[in-house]
């Protein structure tokens, strides 16, 4: 989770943890991108605002250290139902947290 709101972050780190997933926090693309290299996350939740830049730039960087991660992954959560969306080649994968 990379987040820049501590608060938030931690929050989604609880209700993903329920659903089974080991949350790793980075709360800048710096942290995030020492912590991709440590360990291999199978999933990576970004704000799009980030202390150090956007999650376009986050993505460009990590894609430039040589971790891969598609650029056509989306993630946005709906406040509404503490849903995110995931939009994957085309489709559209909606998890509950």
């Amino acid at each position: 989770i990379v987040e820049s709101d501590m608060d938030y972050a931690i929050e989604a780190g609880i209700r993903w943890g329920r659903k089974g997933f080991a949350p790793i926090f980075a709360f800048s693309i710096r942290d995030a991108l020492a912590e991709t290299r440590l360990q291999e996350p199978e999933l990576i939740l970004f704000d799009q605002s980030l202390r150090d830049g956007g999650g376009n730039e986050f993505l460009k960087e990590l894609n430039n250290s040589g971790y891969y991660v598609p650029t056509d992954i989306r993630a946005k959560e709906d406040s509404l139902d503490n849903k995110y969306i995931l939009i994957d080649k085309g489709k559209r994968i909606v998890i509950e947290a």
